[in-house]
C-alpha cells in the first residue's frame, strides 16, 4: 500500500499478488483473487473496492450487509517470515 486512502482504491489499482477477503458476519469467507470479480461478477474494473459491500450477498446466509473486506497479501512466505496484516476495507456492522 503506498499510503493512500484504502477507501479510494479501485480493482485495477490492486496488484497481482493481492486478494479482495470478504468475510460475512455468518462466518463465510472468501478471496477474490485478481480478475475474479470482473469475470465472475460483472464488476467494472474501476469499481471502489468499497463500494464492493452494496454488490455482495453471502453465499452461505444470503446477507446483504455486515460484511468485512479486506485487501490481503498473497504472496508466498518462508516458515520464518509473516504475512503482513490485512488492509481492512471495510469494517462490519450491522
Amino acid at each position: 500500500m503506498d499510503g493512500r486512502d484504502p477507501r479510494t482504491l479501485r480493482l485495477f489499482d490492486l496488484l497481482p499478488q493481492e486478494a479482495v477477503v470478504v468475510t460475512c458476519a455468518c462466518g463465510w469467507i472468501t478471496e477474490y483473487a485478481d480478475g475474479v470479480l470482473q469475470r465472475r461478477h460483472r464488476v467494472s474494473s474501476d469499481t471502489l473496492i468499497f463500494d464492493l459491500q452494496y454488490r455482495l450477498r453471502c453465499n452461505q446466509c444470503g446477507r446483504r450487509r455486515g460484511f468485512t473486506i479486506a485487501i490481503q497479501d498473497r504472496r508466498p512466505v518462508g516458515t520464518s517470515s509473516h504475512r503482513p496484516e490485512p488492509v481492512v476495507i471495510v469494517a462490519a456492522r450491522e
